[in-house]
């Protein structure tokens, strides 16, 4: 190899070296300021040894009350409670503001939420959009036909394809 080559090897070496090698020192901050354990919700008057959940859960327990709806309640619950809470948010505001172009997501979004509100359309329409799949299982006669069926009608698929 020539020194030429040698050289722009070793340039390009260090450069991607150096590049790579970047403080992300924001990121570090951010990752800093929200830890993996909230200590403000432990109890430290009960002792670790005599009653471990009531160590780690006692002041989460004593501050946090369960919604009367709910069964149990925990960070998946606030979390979702979360989650449903800010999608109802966005799309009621994109369903006052209507800026999105026909055919995008967010107005297929907007459509489908529309379209869920609309209860005087949904009731005049009854079973009319199963009606294809109703017809597709009536034509069921063996387990192939189901298979098919399954595989090939989205409409039946849901309550078998959930996920």
């Amino acid at each position: 190899m020539n020194t030429g080559k040698k050289i722009s090897l070793i340039i390009t070496a260090a450069f991607f070296g150096f590049t790579s090698c970047k403080n992300n020192s924001e990121k570090d901050t951010m990752a800093a300021e929200v830890p993996g354990i909230q200590l403000k919700y432990m109890d430290t008057t009960v002792s670790p040894q005599t009653d471990f959940y009531d160590y780690v859960n006692g002041n989460w327990m004593k501050m946090t009350e369960i919604p009367a709806e709910e069964s149990t309640w925990g960070g998946f619950g606030i979390l979702r409670k979360q989650t449903r809470d800010d999608v109802l948010a966005i799309l009621d505001s994109a369903q006052q503001n209507k800026t999105y172009a026909a055919g995008t997501d967010q107005a297929k979004a907007l459509d489908i939420f529309e379209a869920q509100l609309d209860t005087v359309a949904r009731n005049n329409a009854g079973l009319k959009p199963l009606q294809s799949a109703f017809d597709a299982l009536d034509g069921v006669k063996n387990l192939t036909d189901l298979q098919s069926v399954l595989a090939k009608n989205p409409a039946v698929q849901a309550p078998f394809y959930s996920f």
